[in-house]
């Protein structure tokens, strides 16, 4: 015969059953997911346990499982959302990191925004990194999930556009005094970044056998994996006569060392201007853009010469014309039209 089950001192709940182990039984409380996928905890009740105390147990298992369960779902609608879009993979490895600080719980979620929002990552990851929560979280809506997007009301400023100073004439001239005293490796590097406009990893990509016999040196743009010619005038003596001296050692040397020290050395010796910017090694290849363009220099060689891919790159980076240009170019343009 079999022995009748001894009822159970405890009120009845749904879903939570006492199974037999073979150290004795445990209760074991289960639920199904989003999904409809049974999800099971045990919870620790002893049969001496009053019924308040037990029901206690079982209410703070029940939240257990569900934090569990809402984030074993979330995860795997984030499976779900990196299959569906196909990133790559550097892109999905982003992705995952992201949304791995948010779940189905709307607590965890805002704190996880204001975390991004005081936190000290450049303007632009902020707002991809917002972009990524918005467009996962609007997904999960259209699925039908009922909860609120945390990135829906949130905004992100745009960083205030980026200013590089130009050197004016006596800034330059003390420039290139500087560089007659220093050694002749650094004293190149200047002399090519006045003379050329080139970047400082472009310069940094030279070898001794990039200036040919016809006085064209041989440009490796970094930025843009490809190759391009800069021709030297033979009166650049000063450039002409340091390479060589540079030159005959079959190494130029130039290290990242020399655009961090020179660099270093303009704020220093000016300071800021009066729009709080430092002169940098990046300022001299805005200075030779703009004095180019001031000098008459059609617009599309100034572009060849700095090597964008577009002529509206040179145009609206680094075309800037002082204020006697502009009412110089309005009179010389009212002059030609009739009066009559």
């Amino acid at each position: 015969m079999k022995r009748k089950a001894s009822p159970s001192p405890f009120p009845h709940v749904p879903g939570l059953q006492k199974k037999r182990t073979k150290n004795g039984h445990r209760w074991i409380l289960s639920e199904p997911d989003f999904s409809g996928v049974s999800r099971s905890i045990t919870v620790k009740i002893s049969d001496n346990d009053p019924p308040d105390v037990f029901l206690a147990k079982v209410t703070e298992a029940r939240k257990a499982l569900r934090r569990r369960c809402a984030c074993q779902g979330f995860a795997e609608y984030v499976d779900a959302y990196v299959k569906m879009r196909q990133y790559a993979a550097s892109t999905e490895t982003r992705i995952r990191r992201v949304l791995g600080e948010y779940s189905f719980d709307e607590k965890r979620n805002a704190k996880a925004i204001n975390r991004l929002l005081e936190s000290n990552r450049a303007p632009g990851t902020k707002r991809l990194y917002l972009e990524t929560v918005r467009s996962f979280f609007a997904w999960l809506i259209q699925r039908g999930e009922t909860i609120r997007n945390p990135a829906a009301d949130v905004t992100i400023k745009a960083p205030r556009g980026r200013r590089t100073r130009t050197a004016t004439d006596q800034e330059l001239a003390e420039i290139l005094a500087y560089a007659r005293k220093t050694d002749p490796e650094h004293r190149l590097f200047i002399l090519l970044l006045v003379y050329t406009g080139a970047r400082g990893s472009t310069i940094l990509a030279l070898t001794p056998d990039s200036l040919d016999a016809d006085q064209k040196l041989h440009m490796f743009n970094v930025k843009a994996k490809k190759r391009y010619d800069f021709p030297i005038q033979i009166t650049n003596r000063d450039l002409l006569d340091t390479w060589k001296t540079v030159a005959k050692r079959g190494v130029l040397w130039l290290r990242k060392w020399h655009e961090v020290t020179f660099s270093a050395w303009l704020r220093r010796h000016f300071g800021k201007d009066a729009n709080g910017e430092y002169l940098s090694a990046h300022s001299m290849r805005h200075t030779f853009a703009t004095r180019a363009l001031q000098s008459g220099v059609p617009l599309e060689i100034v572009s060849k010469l700095l090597d964008h891919a577009s002529v509206s790159t040179t145009l609206s980076i680094y075309a800037k014309f002082s204020t006697e240009q502009i009412d110089n170019a309005v009179k010389c343009t009212v002059e030609t039209i009739p009066d009559k």
